[in-house]
């Protein structure tokens, strides 16, 4: 509903038809190269704060079921009697599903290694000049290494190239629980989204922990960010407990990250006017994994001198 308002009816519902086909892209990357990242199919409810975001959320679920995402729309009474905690709308997807991204990630460089990749792990990039024919990169060992292209996936690290043209840079919280007894009226184990400012995610893992995050502000610096780590671990419990007050919750681990955002949320997947010879793929955000996947086809068909019908969508 508000990307329709910044891009449009046709490229908004394309990015989302896209982030729909990339969670059965991951699925099938995992099986085919036997990545053990704890893949899961599940569907997700994205909740209404208060009686204000009814009427928002009821268009958003006509503007998704238009545009062919299988969801219902739940009312209160059909909340209550799914879940112990009671909210005034929400939207219940059934087409999600949920990945340990740092289990795939070092599943995906293994694959790579094995088809050819060379992985230099711990090595910073100082500066990287254009050239005519390409790219120089200085490490920060004082090596050199040139290149007809380069791919910088680097997130908010990219900042140190693009300054501003970056987007915007916000602090996030996240913790872990012990292992729990099985939650009961937790409906499939869903993934639970709530709106706001700063927003709520909750999700269960394989291991039978939950994972909690959100609590987002803007960032300033490293030290302050994580400076905040034990308020907002605190401050995530107390969200929990109100969702599922029968159920205590031990954190296992707490941790911060730097993430950046856009003015419409989708991502910056291309070459840069400034970089000739450079392409990013920014997948910032919180769709950054599906993001990921269509920045690799449309960067694989770049490469390959092939038409990608989608990357006018996310070019700088």
């Amino acid at each position: 509903r508000e990307l329709i308002k910044k891009v449009g009816p046709v490229a908004a519902t394309r990015s989302y038809q896209l982030c729909r086909g990339a969670i059965g892209k991951l699925e099938q990357l995992a099986a085919r190269l036997k990545i053990d990242c704890g893949f899961e199919r599940k569907p997700s409810l994205f909740l209404a704060r208060n009686q204000r975001e009814t009427l928002d959320l009821l268009e958003e679920f006509q503007l998704r079921r238009k545009m062919g995402i299988e969801l219902e729309f739940y009312d209160a009474a059909a909340i209550r009697s799914r879940f112990p905690f009671s909210r005034p709308a929400a939207l219940f997807s059934k087409e999600g599903g949920q990945v340990d991204p740092h289990r795939l990630t070092h599943g995906l460089l293994a694959a790579g290694k094995r088809a050819g990749l060379e992985v230099c792990d711990r090595t910073k990039m100082t500066r990287l000049e254009e050239t005519r024919r390409g790219v120089r990169i200085t490490t920060h060992n004082g090596c050199e290494i040139t290149a007809r292209r380069v791919v910088i996936a680097a997130g908010f690290e990219s900042k140190a190239l693009l300054n501003a043209e970056a987007g915007s840079l916000k602090s996030t919280y996240a913790i872990i629980s012990e292992p729990l007894p099985a939650i009961s009226g937790w409906h499939q184990q869903c993934l639970i989204w709530e709106s706001g400012t700063p927003y709520l995610y909750l999700r269960t893992t394989t291991e039978g922990r939950v994972i909690v995050g959100g609590e987002d502000e803007d960032f300033v610096n490293a030290k302050r960010r994580d400076a905040l780590i034990s308020q907002k671990t605190r401050t995530l419990v107390k969200k929990f407990g109100r969702l599922f007050p029968d159920r205590p919750l031990e954190v296992a681990y707490a941790w911060a990250g730097t993430f950046g955002e856009t003015k419409d949320g989708l991502p910056y997947i291309g070459v840069h006017p400034r970089f000739p010879h450079v392409c990013f793929a920014l997948c910032y955000g919180g769709n950054g994994i599906t993001f990921s996947v269509i920045a690799a086809e449309i960067i694989r068909d770049y490469f390959l001198g092939k038409e990608n019908r989608d990357a006018h969508l996310f070019r700088f």
